[in-house]
């Protein structure tokens, strides 16, 4: 009766072991075969790192060649997030602001500007983020050759924005500025990065999709500590189409310089309100007079003929170079009053 019951026992440990077993090679086959595609690629997504390439934007003529908007290449020095205590990183506030500090020196910038960029929420998560632009190549070098002093310090070739006929024409081309949060959906849409910066007035807003180019990318492969390799792919960016108006500069400033002027000379006018308190004509010696306010204005010049605009101005006007490194409420407000 002892051996029988042995004997079950051993059974049934048996067929436990064989279930199990059939589990395991079940799910080393799903592994190998059926979810092998999925691993491999989260595998080499461990090892490679993808960094857009932006596109030089194309530039603005007017009907003459006349150059309305450029580029110029700048250099501009990014920080890795984990080099500055983001979520998942070991590193603290003090040695970020210790990082901070070390930077400011090289760069010239004050610990405060550089923490406020960095609790802004205006950059991607997935790309280093921008902490200074404009910086010479030797300053550039100096701090890529002293990571251990500067850890997760890279630099990037970017294209700045440049007006140098500015403020002539400015409410014709506009301005590029940050993706607002009510855009944000609409241009991630189409491949955007949250910190690019887009066509926000006119022509640069209206023709955005065609200034912009197509991006290009470079794949490095990396170890797990982070260091480049070695280059896996890399795609060229396409630049923007040129875009040549039909504006002809010649035109616009005499348009803007006669709204002006003449805006400036009604202000000295005097007129009478020949009306009482209920609206009731008076005799005209009883009438209140005052100067005109004559805040703001605009200009239209067409040729008839083919019906191209030549000269389009409005006042008050701005210049946009200001939005290149960002404007405050305050100046905007004291660029456009309400009226």
């Amino acid at each position: 009766m002892a051996v029988d019951r042995r004997s079950t026992r051993l059974a049934s440990l048996g067929v436990v072991a064989l279930v199990l077993f059939a589990a395991l090679v079940m799910r080393m086959w799903f592994l190998q075969v059926v979810d092998a595609p999925a691993l491999e690629q989260r595998v080499q997504a461990n090892k490679t790192r993808t960094v857009k390439l932006l596109p030089e934007r194309g530039r603005i003529f007017d009907r003459e060649g006349r150059i309305m908007a450029d580029n110029e290449r700048i250099l501009t020095i990014t920080v890795a997030w984990e080099a500055m205590g983001s979520e998942g990183s070991v590193v603290d506030t003090k040695d970020r602001l210790e990082l901070f500090g070390r930077l400011s020196k090289v760069l010239d910038m004050s610990v405060s500007d550089m923490e406020e960029r960095f609790t802004s929420n205006k950059y991607s998560p997935l790309l280093p983020m921008p902490l200074a632009e404009g910086v010479s190549e030797e300053t550039a070098a100096y701090l890529i050759e002293r990571n251990e002093d500067f850890p997760g310090i890279d630099f990037v070739a970017q294209w700045k924005r440049e007006y140098p006929l500015a403020p002539l024409a400015a409410h014709v081309v506009g301005y590029l500025g940050s993706i607002t949060e009510n855009d944000v959906a609409q241009y991630l849409d189409v491949g955007y990065d949250l910190n690019e910066r887009v066509g926000q007035f006119g022509v640069e807003k209206i023709y955005e999709r065609y200034l912009r180019g197509k991006p290009g990318y470079v794949k490095y492969e990396i170890d797990s500590r982070g260091t480049i390799l070695k280059v896996v792919e890399r795609i060229e960016p396409i630049a923007g189409n040129d875009l040549q108006l039909a504006i002809d500069l010649d035109y616009q400033q005499y348009a803007e310089q006669a709204l002006e002027t003449q805006l400036l000379v009604r202000r000295f006018v005097e007129t009478c309100q020949a009306k009482d308190s209920k609206q009731q004509v008076v005799k005209p010696q009883f009438a209140e007079c005052e100067n005109l306010k004559s805040p703001a204005g605009s200009v239209v010049m067409m040729d008839y003929s083919t019906g191209e605009v030549l000269a389009l101005a409005s006042y008050p006007t701005f210049d946009n170079r200001w939005f290149n490194s960002g404007i405050s409420s305050d100046k905007f407000r004291e660029i456009f009053p309400k009226t």
